[in-house]
């Protein structure tokens, strides 16, 4: 898990087994893990959801240094392109093929989690278990969730899907594959979250890192919302608002309390995103750890952050130097694989386009806005340059691996050992009770609860200091833009723009990298077109499946 480059990767055929026949786990001695010794008594299913948690995270950890697994969520659309080596993701007409080997990657790995919660599920049913009826259904619903989120994130980027609820060995490998409609996908990802929301405990640990029940809630919301289920999404929302232990932080804590910043900002300071940190928002936190086995440290800094020290400056004498160095202060080392668009960054002025920014999320704390030249980081000076000297970053216009070009600061980490480091090691809030608070506005406009869904915004933009909306204000639009005002870098942005029919109205207005035009130069044959809305099934995944016709997306 350390280092994923070196897992295998193999067909889809080969990893939803286990790889080896009962037979053959058989003839080893118990020191062996297998599930057949694993799965007896309640210590080894905690082993074994541990593994799963561990799968989840692997999400950030990445498909390679410069690609975490799930770009594709966030990168290549309204508010994101790749600069650098996420760049692939503006080029749906070049690289977005059955070939590339990083859906495979994604499938074989969404799969594999599906592979081990289905193990634990079924294990979970020996009567020999010494355990009480509570602990075996947290197991269990510990283990549907995390099924259900594997599907979810394979319907939402492959569509139609193979269903499998079994567990998987080499005894019982299978090559006649077909794939499941996503509408009875969909029944079953239901059936496991509502499993796990009735039988998972409410109670987040000391660092948020468990499943609970209000987690569970929070995604079958969502997904009744995609069934538009609107009216049933909205109470469960309210219920997780109103009756859960997660609360928006509203004032400033913790490790930077006494220095600049704001209560945004705050929540992404390492040493703050935890619950014992202070974090009462955090309701899912992926943990990290520096220099230890097993510690899974992140790419969310290298991926967001730019490549400032690749930035060319121009003196008064016509010649260009490179003067920033990398430091901790600045972030740590970027390599400006996700950008925002300059449509992001126009989301936070008035809505005339004019005037100063009124959105503590859009303040410096929490975007890089600017750099000064400083002596003591061992800056090289542009000749007519001073120490102290500000250079601003542009956020409204940007031209093709524009480095000057501003960013998020919410993956901002380094340390003084060593900050030029490809991955971090700052937990990271995969979920905030923020999002429930979109979820909400969202299914209360739908209802028509006009006045509940501008009182759901106005909540989240009375932390930020932003205006007060109106009803007036409420379209679907404008909540896509809330949503990314206050989650730019975190969740799956691609997602919520399917569920409202406006990944390819809003990705080709407001995306430059995917449209035909091609201004900058990123190599895109674009425009993108409908069969962009599903990414292709794997060939390596069609090939092996030799007893059935696994067809391939529409397109491709």
């Amino acid at each position: 898990m350390k280092n994923i480059n070196n897992i295998i990767l193999v067909c889809f055929l080969a990893i939803i087994t286990l790889g080896c026949s009962e037979s053959k786990l058989d003839e080893y001695g118990p020191h062996l893990m297998s599930a057949n010794n694993l799965y007896k008594n309640p210590e080894g299913f905690r082993l074994g959801l541990n593994g799963l948690y561990a799968s989840a995270r692997i999400e950030k950890i990445g498909y390679t240094s410069n690609k975490p697994t799930l770009h594709f969520t966030f990168v290549g659309t309204d508010i994101c392109f790749g600069l650098n080596y996420g760049s692939d993701v503006n080029k749906f007409g070049l690289e977005i093929l059955p070939s590339n080997s990083h859906y495979e990657f994604m499938w074989s790995w969404l799969y594999q989690v599906i592979n081990s919660a289905n193990t634990i599920i079924i294990r979970a049913e020996n009567p020999n278990v010494a355990w009480s009826g509570t602990e075996k259904q947290q197991v269990q619903g510990e283990a549907r969730f995390f099924r259900a989120w594997a599907y979810r994130h394979l319907v939402n980027l492959f569509g139609d899907v193979p269903l499998s609820l079994e567990e998987a060995s080499g005894a019982n490998i299978k090559t006649d594959w077909v794939r499941t409609p996503v509408a009875e996908v969909r029944g079953y990802i239901l059936e496991d979250l509502q499993f796990a929301a009735d039988n998972i405990s409410g109670v987040p640990n000391t660092t948020a890192s468990n499943i609970t029940s209000w987690i569970a809630k929070h995604y079958l919301a969502e997904l009744n919302m995609e069934l538009g289920n609107n009216g049933e999404a909205a109470v469960l929302l309210q219920d997780i608002i109103d009756n859960s232990p997660y609360k928006l932080v509203t004032e400033r804590y913790g490790v930077d309390l006494g220095e600049p910043g704001d209560v945004f900002s705050d929540m992404f300071e390492m040493g703050n995103t935890n619950r014992n940190e202070g974090n009462t928002e955090v309701m899912w936190s992926f943990q990290t750890e520096y220099n230890v086995l097993g510690g899974d440290e992140l790419w969310n800094r290298r991926y967001f952050g730019n490549r400032y020290d690749k930035l060319k400056i121009m003196g008064t004498d016509s010649v260009e130097v490179a003067p920033f160095k990398i430091t901790v202060d600045r972030g740590g080392r970027g390599v400006a694989d996700a950008n925002p668009t300059v449509f992001m960054m126009q989301l936070y002025k008035p809505a005339n386009n004019a005037g100063t920014l009124n959105d503590d999320r859009a303040s410096h704390h929490n975007w890089r806005l600017f750099y000064i030249f400083d002596s003591i980081s061992g800056d090289v000076l542009p000749t007519g340059y001073n120490w102290g000297d500000t250079v601003w970053c542009h956020t409204d216009t940007y031209t093709y691996k524009d480095y000057l070009f501003a960013f998020s600061r919410k993956h901002d980490e380094a340390i003084e050992e060593d900050p030029r480091r490809h991955q971090g090691s700052k937990d990271w809030p995969y979920l905030r009770l923020a999002e429930v608070y979109l979820h909400l506005a969202e299914a209360q406009f739908k209802e028509g609860n006009l006045g509940g869904a501008v009182s759901s915004i106005n909540t989240i933009r009375a932390r930020a200091n932003a205006d007060p909306i109106t009803q007036a204000d409420l379209s679907i639009d404008f909540l896509l833009d809330e949503r990314a005002r206050e989650l730019f870098g975190e969740g799956h942005r691609r997602y919520h723009l399917l569920r409202n029919n406006k990944w390819m109205e809003r990705t080709l207005l407001y995306n430059d990298a995917v449209n035909d035009k091609d201004p900058l130069g990123w190599g895109s044959i674009g425009p993108i077109s409908p069969r962009d809305l599903l990414l292709p099934i794997p060939q390596t995944v069609i090939d092996a499946n030799l007893d059935a016709v696994l067809p391939q997306n529409p397109g491709f």
